[in-house]
C-alpha cells in the first residue's frame, strides 16, 4: 500500500470517527436541551390550565371544566389528553372520547407534598409526556395533560440529519486537503524515492532539489551531500584500482627488469671474471708441474682477480638487501646507503636522529628503507638538489620519517592527475607501502621549491638502540 493511500484512509478514518462522535454528542446534548425547554414549557401551560380550572371545580361547575379541558386539547395536536382526577365526589373529568383508558389514573400520580410529576408514556401515539399538577394545596385534586414528544423527536432528527450532512462535507473537505497536502508532502518523498533508484543502479552524482527549509529540505540536503560523498568515494576508489594495476604492473615489470640486471652483471662480470680465474689456475698448474718460472705471478693476478669478482658480488648483494639492514639495524644501514649513493654526487647531506632510537619490526625497518632509497633515487635522477636532510624521529608509539631536498620540485596536481600518462608511479608505490603498514605518506612540493616527503608509521620497539648521533657534510 503506498503512503498516499495509507495518509488518505487515515484522514478519512479520523474524520468519520469525529463525525459519528459529534453527531452521537450533538444528538444527546440538543435532545436534553429541547427536552427540558418543552417539558418547562408544559409546565408552565399545565400550571395556567390549572389556575383557570380552580374557581369552576370549586363552584362544581364540572360542564366548564370539561369545556376548558377539550378547548385545551384541541388547540394543539400535540396535546393529547387532559384529564381531572382526586375530586371529593371520586368524579374524573377527561377528554377521551372512547372513554377513560384503564390504569392511565395511577400511573404518573404527583407525590404527596409535590405540587407536579412527569413521566414519559410509551403508547400507541407514540411517546406521551404525562405532567400532573396539584390544583389547589390541600385538596387532591390533579390535573393531567398528556404531551406528544413527536415534536421534540422530529426536531432532534432535523438537527441529526443535519449535523451528518455538515460531517459529510466535512469529510470531503478534509479529504481534498489531505489530497493537496499528500500530493505535496509525497512529491518530494517520490523525487528522493526515484534518486534513490536512479543512484542504487549506479547513476552516481544524482541530486534532488527541494525547495523550503522544512524536514523535507533538510532531508534533500543530506541526500544531495550522502550522493556528492560517494561519488567522491567511488572516484577515489577506481582511481586507486587504476593506481593499484599500474602499480603491479610496474612491480612485475621492474620484477623481471632487476632479475634481467642480475643476470647480466652475474654473467657480464662475475662469471668473466670466474672464468678467467679458471683459465688462471689450469694454467698455473700446468706451469707448477713443468716448473715454469712466473707461477707466483700468475697465482697473485689470480688472488686480485677473486678479490674483484667477490667485491662484484658483494655490490650485487647489497643493491639487493643491505646486510647492514639485517644485522645492525635500521640507522646503520641508512646512514651507509646515504654516503655511499650522495657523496659520489657533491650533494651535501644532513642525517639526523631525534627520540629514543631502537630496533623496529623487520616490515618497519625494511619500509623506511625502501622509501628512504625510492626518494633519494627520485632526488639523484631528477631534483637537482645541493642539499639533501634526511631525518628519523623515534616516539614511543610512532617513528617519523622526513626527506627533503631543495632541488626543483614539481606541480603535484599535475604529476598525480589520473589523466597522466606518466604518473611516478614511484610516489604510488612508496604510499602504499605506509599505507599497507598503517601508516600515511605525505608530499609536499612546488615548482622550484624542492620536495619535502613526511612518513608516519605505527611501530612498537623490539631490541634497545644504543643511540646514533646525527651527521653534517
Amino acid at each position: 500500500m503506498r503512503l498516499r493511500t495509507k495518509i488518505l484512509l487515515t484522514v478519512f478514518g479520523i474524520v468519520i470517527f469525529l463525525g459519528l462522535l459529534m453527531v452521537s454528542g450533538t444528538s444527546q446534548v440538543i435532545e436534553r436541551a429541547l427536552n427540558s425547554q418543552v417539558a418547562d414549557k408544559e409546565l408552565s401551560l399545565v400550571q395556567v390550565v390549572a389556575e383557570d380550572i380552580a374557581n369552576p371545580l370549586l363552584d362544581g361547575d364540572v360542564l366548564v371544566v370539561q369545556r376548558m379541558l377539550e378547548a385545551v386539547v384541541n388547540m394543539n395536536p400535540n396535546n393529547i389528553y387532559a384529564f381531572v382526577t382526586g375530586l371529593p365526589s371520586g368524579m374524573l373529568i377527561h377528554t377521551f372520547p372512547k372513554g377513560f383508558p384503564a390504569g392511565l389514573i395511577n400511573i404518573n400520580p404527583v407525590p404527596p407534598g409535590e405540587r407536579s410529576s412527569m413521566r414519559i408514556l410509551d403508547s400507541e401515539q407514540g411517546l406521551i409526556r404525562d405532567v400532573g399538577y396539584r390544583i389547589l394545596d390541600g385538596l387532591d385534586a390533579e390535573l393531567h395533560i398528556g404531551f406528544s414528544q413527536q415534536e421534540v423527536r422530529q426536531a432532534t432528527g432535523n438537527l441529526a440529519r443535519t449535523v451528518i450532512l455538515l460531517m459529510l462535507i466535512g469529510m470531503l473537505t478534509a479529504l481534498a486537503v489531505a489530497l493537496l497536502l499528500s500530493r505535496r508532502i509525497l512529491k518530494p518523498l517520490e523525487k528522493l524515492t526515484l534518486s534513490l533508484r536512479r543512484l542504487g543502479e549506479g547513476y552516481l552524482g544524482e541530486t534532488i532539489k527541494v525547495a523550503g527549509n522544512d524536514e523535507l529540505g533538510e532531508l534533500a540536503v543530506c541526500f544531495n551531500q550522502m550522493s556528492s560523498r560517494l561519488k567522491e568515494s567511488i572516484d577515489s576508489l577506481r582511481t586507486s584500482e587504476a593506481n593499484y594495476r599500474l602499480l603491479l604492473n610496474k612491480i612485475m615489470t621492474a620484477q623481471e627488469s632487476e632479475r634481467q640486471r642480475i643476470a647480466r652483471e652475474l654473467h657480464d662480470e662475475t662469471s668473466q671474471s670466474l672464468s678467467a680465474l679458471l683459465v688462471g689456475l689450469k694454467t698455473a698448474a700446468t706451469m707448477a708441474g713443468q716448473k715454469e718460472e712466473g707461477v707466483e705471478n700468475i697465482l697473485e693476478e689470480l688472488k686480485d682477480g677473486v678479490n674483484q669478482a667477490l667485491k662484484e658480488l658483494h655490490r650485487i648483494i647489497y643493491d639487493l638487501r643491505p646486510s647492514l639492514l639485517d644485522d645492525l639495524g635500521l640507522i646503520p644501514a641508512l646512514r651507509w646507503y646515504l654516503e655511499t649513493k650522495l657523496k659520489p654526487t657533491g650533494i651535501c647531506l644532513n642525517f639526523n636522529i631525534g627520540g629514543n632510537p631502537g630496533r623496529l619490526q623487520a616490515e618497519i625497518e625494511i619500509a623506511i628503507f625502501r622509501i628512504t632509497q625510492e626518494a633519494v633515487t627520485n632526488i639523484i635522477k631528477y631534483a637537482s638538489a645541493r642539499q639533501v636532510a634526511v631525518e628519523l624521529l623515534f616516539l614511543p608509539e610512532e617513528i617519523k620519517l622526513q626527506v627533503k631536498d631543495d632541488g626543483c620540485g614539481f606541480d603535484m596536481e599535475a604529476v598525480m592527475n589520473p589523466r597522466n600518462a606518466r604518473r611516478p608511479l614511484g610516489i604510488l608505490g612508496m604510499k602504499e607501502r605506509a599505507r599497507l603498514l598503517g601508516g600515511d605518506l605525505e608530499v609536499r612540493t612546488a615548482v622550484g621549491q624542492g620536495t619535502e616527503i613526511n612518513v608516519t608509521l605505527p611501530v612498537s620497539k623490539e631490541e634497545g638502540y644504543n643511540g646514533h648521533q646525527g651527521f653534517d657534510c
